[in-house]
């Protein structure tokens, strides 16, 4: 997911589970740690230009929920020793700063793009497809809780009801993280909801049985592609749950030479949107109702 999203998920987590004092400290620093399995990215804008490396391991290590676990322990072992805050609720930030990493590679999993949450064990990428990186009906209820929380926490020099400011805060933080969730939880029903129509459709096409998957197009989860593979080639097609209109073609891409490999790649990475441009590009395609 983006930056922004990751950072209001890790706020929301860490803010969630420590005491009411600590909260705009734990925003601050869930926020920072709810964005740290990405900042691998440096390392490959300066070392290395191979995208196709990029995007494998990008969600490689970096994102494995063991490593963020042991990173995670480090973490709380060296703030234990220098911080305050930290010494005085030990097991409270222990767990905040585990679910503000962990839940990064969890979310990045519901994506399309593949996310090894068990590396270093050789297991395929963990790939759910269920919602698109940026969505901002699943951002915006965890951004709302955030700032809300960040407002209603007490401060020493504020002279207001100190129990009742935090009650309303913990209550902002649990709400962004409820409709975030659920909506998340829709998105799998969607992705379920549009396999099945998928599957009656391309049976008129003997496909109802090939290879594919399926992804929200941008900003949404209510229209999707869908991309099947055969032999000869990929079927690639748009269907929506609410407007018909954008569920009437299917286009077919034949295997050439030309860009076969770019393709192959790509799918198994999990990257609709190239095959998604090359599609309406490409003078071989062919087009059928479905």
């Amino acid at each position: 997911m983006d930056s922004l999203t990751q950072i209001v998920l890790g706020s929301s987590v860490a803010a969630l589970v420590v005491p009411p004092r600590h909260r705009r400290m734990a925003i601050l620093a869930g926020g920072i740690l709810g964005t740290l399995p990405d900042l691998d990215v440096v390392w490959f804008k300066l070392f290395s230009r191979d995208v196709v490396t990029e995007v494998t391991w990008h969600r490689g290590p970096s994102h494995s929920l063991l490593l963020l676990t042991v990173l995670g322990l480090l973490l709380w072992l060296v703030l234990k020793s220098r911080s305050s805050l930290v010494q005085r609720s030990p097991l409270r930030w222990l767990l905040a700063i585990w679910l503000a990493l962990i839940t990064h590679p969890l979310l990045d999993a519901f994506t399309v793009y593949g996310t090894q949450l068990f590396w270093p064990m050789k297991t395929p990428p963990v790939m759910w497809a269920t919602i698109f990186i940026i969505d901002p009906l699943y951002t915006v209820p965890l951004l709302a809780g955030v700032i809300a929380a960040w407002r209603l926490t007490y401060q020493p020099s504020q002279q207001t009801n100190e129990l009742g400011r935090d009650k309303a805060a913990r209550n902002w933080l649990v709400a962004g993280l409820l409709v975030s969730s659920v909506y998340l939880a829709w998105s799998v029903g969607a992705k379920a909801l549009i396999d099945r129509a998928a599957s009656q459709s391309l049976a008129v096409l003997n496909l109802q049985n090939a290879p594919r998957f399926s992804t929200p197009l941008p900003f949404n989860t209510l229209a999707w592609r869908v991309i099947v593979m055969e032999p000869k080639g990929y079927w690639i097609g748009d269907r929506s749950l609410c407007c018909r209109s954008r569920s009437n073609a299917i286009y077919f891409l034949p295997k050439r030479q030309r860009y076969t490999g770019a393709v192959d790649i790509r799918a198994k990475v999990g990257t609709s949107a190239v095959v998604h441009t090359w599609i309406f590009r490409c003078p071989y395609a062919t087009t059928k109702r479905w």
